[in-house]
């Protein structure tokens, strides 16, 4: 059977709403993990439809089109108008006239690009740092109390009791605070007569109609960075200061509401690094697990993903078979492939952020000889900035006004203190990065409008040998990267999703768990000795004497 597909595509702008599906020939929409952005572009040929064949009903479609379809428009898009879902939803940044030639014809065309509403406004719409706004005539008619409370001098404040959200408190209400109040969200995106009004940005993020902000954060981490009272700069940048950004990840799509209209989704979540079968090093000591609300990657559990209690995360998973598959280019690459693994928190502390004494530095790295034989040394360093460094620092000071000091190292590094803490987030990037067999690349498909960013993918018929055990695996597991949809009037309606992750369930995790112990790490240290003598202590870097060699039987030096 072949499915017939029609566009469905609509705009609303100061000329009110109209639905221009008629006349768009061709659509691409493009949205990734990686960059915040999605993209659309439109072609509008009436022609090509085969809708209004006539070259002056053509043209002049054309000429009215460049009119009524303004810069800054709002614009939904299905690619199926049978669908119950909308795939897009943004605002129209370029217009451009085009020549196409098909053999001895030539066309006028007109080419749309739109992008994604939501992250648009929040990279587009920057900060300024300028608490003398609000007493400037006339700012607080013309841009709104919000907007201009919101450029004070000293942002943050949640109470009475000057509370400050950038200051002991968890990242997430930075966030969300950051989201309620800022200028984009509070802006008018049209002063057109549509939905009985002006259009204010916010009622396209509407939570009480969709999911509109996906939060999931971890617990254990506080963030304390007063400089974010006064930020200056993009809104998206300002979010993700509020967040240990190497280890989550924000991406952006469009999901349908209640209402049947299109809605943007912002998603921050920590990165799937975990898998379930997973043991870590460190869990049978009684200090693991300092950090707490990982997301396991091949979870199938159901759960709420707003709601914190959960230990356990999940990533939406779509079953797909190669009857929907038009082409396959997946295959092992080492590519992101690492094989030594540092964490360190890079706050200052104390002291200069470049010193022993201000830095938390004694976190060496997880290493893997035989590996870095074979492939080369990967080496994969990450900056925790969001950590709760005030309460260490203000332990290190009572003691010393007590009269009883003791060394900020061994402050830093007691249980569940902040070493534990960055010790539990090097775990978590070995699990995603040290398995050497994934599968990465891309695959196209029969279109399908479900298919979605940073979802799992479950290639259920696919085989994948395994290069240790050199068994054949039925059915891999992928983690999507990036969609792109596309339809044109007299080609297939197709969907190409990149992928990376991609082994069988749970054949990662048993191969960390046995080759876990070839993964060396000099953490046991002598805090004394380190950071107040300057001696190195870690053993097992050092050269082995001449004594000693000959002990073990070594007659020559290579």
């Amino acid at each position: 059977m072949i499915r017939k597909i029609e566009p469905l595509v609509e705009v609303w702008n100061v000329f009110g709403y109209q639905n221009i599906s008629q006349y768009i020939s061709s659509v691409r929409i493009q949205n990734s993990v990686d960059t915040p952005v999605g993209v659309m572009t439109l072609v509008i040929n009436p022609s090509a439809t085969s809708s209004l064949p006539t070259s002056i009903i053509h043209n002049a479609i054309l000429n009215e089109a460049q009119k009524r379809l303004e810069l800054n428009s709002i614009v939904s898009a299905k690619i199926d108008k049978n669908s119950e879902k909308h795939s897009f939803l943004g605002r129209i940044d370029n217009i451009y006239p085009r020549i196409s030639a098909d053999g001895n014809n030539t066309q006028r065309e007109l080419v749309v690009n739109c992008s994604m509403l939501l992250p648009k406004i929040l990279i587009r719409d920057e900060i300024i740092n300028f608490p003398l706004l609000q007493y400037m005539p006339g700012a607080k008619e013309k841009l709104g109390t919000e907007r201009v409370m919101f450029l004070e001098g000293m942002r943050g404040n949640v109470s009475e009791d000057k509370t400050n959200v950038f200051q002991g408190s968890k990242p997430e209400d930075a966030v969300k605070w950051i989201i309620e109040n800022c200028i984009a969200t509070n802006t008018t995106v049209t002063n057109g007569r549509t939905r009985g009004g002006n259009i204010v940005a916010k009622s396209f993020f509407n939570p009480k109609k969709a999911a509109t902000f996906r939060f999931r954060f971890l617990l254990g981490e506080q963030l304390y960075n007063p400089i974010l009272s006064v930020y200056a700069g993009p809104l998206l940048s300002y979010i993700i200061s509020c967040i240990d950004v190497a280890f989550y990840e924000i991406f952006f799509d469009t999901e349908t509401g209640e209402d049947g209209l299109a809605y943007n989704v912002m998603t921050v979540r920590p990165k799937p690094f975990s898998f379930v079968d997973y043991k870590p090093q460190h869990s049978a000591s009684k200090n693991y697990n300092v950090i707490t609300g990982w997301v396991n990657f091949d979870s199938y559990e159901k759960e709420n993903l707003l709601d914190n209690r959960h230990k356990k995360g999940v990533v939406d998973a779509i079953t797909k078979n190669s009857e929907q598959r038009l082409t396959d280019t997946t295959g092992i690459s080492d590519y992101e492939l690492k094989n030594s693994f540092s964490v360190t928190f890079q706050q200052s502390i104390m002291a200069p952020a470049n010193s022993l004494f201000g830095q938390l530095g004694p976190l060496f790295p997880l290493l893997n000889f035989d590996s870095i034989k074979r492939y080369g040394l990967r080496h994969l360093q990450l900056d925790s900035t969001v950590s709760n460094y005030e309460s260490p620092k203000e332990k290190y000071n009572r003691m010393i006004a007590s009269k009883t000091p003791q060394d900020l190292a061994k402050i830093m590094s007691e249980p569940k203190g902040e070493l534990e803490a960055l010790f539990d987030k090097r775990e978590k990037v070995f699990e995603w990065y040290a398995y050497p067999y994934f599968e990465s690349g891309s695959i196209t498909w029969v279109g399908d409008e479900n298919l979605k960013v940073g979802q799992r993918l479950i290639y259920e018929d696919k085989e994948f040998l395994d290069p240790e055990e050199k068994k054949v695996y039925h059915g891999v597991e992928y983690y999507i990267n990036s969609i792109a949809h596309e339809f044109a009037y007299g080609r297939f309606f197709r969907t190409t999703t990149e992928l990376s992750r991609g082994a069988p369930k749970g054949l990662a995790a048993k191969w960390l768990n046995k080759n876990r112990a070839d993964f060396i790490s000099p953490t046991e240290l002598d805090y004394d000795l380190y950071m107040n003598k300057g001696i190195r202590v870690d053993k097992v870097y050092e050269r082995p004497t001449m004594e000693e060699m000959l002990q073990n039987g070594l007659t020559e030096i290579v």
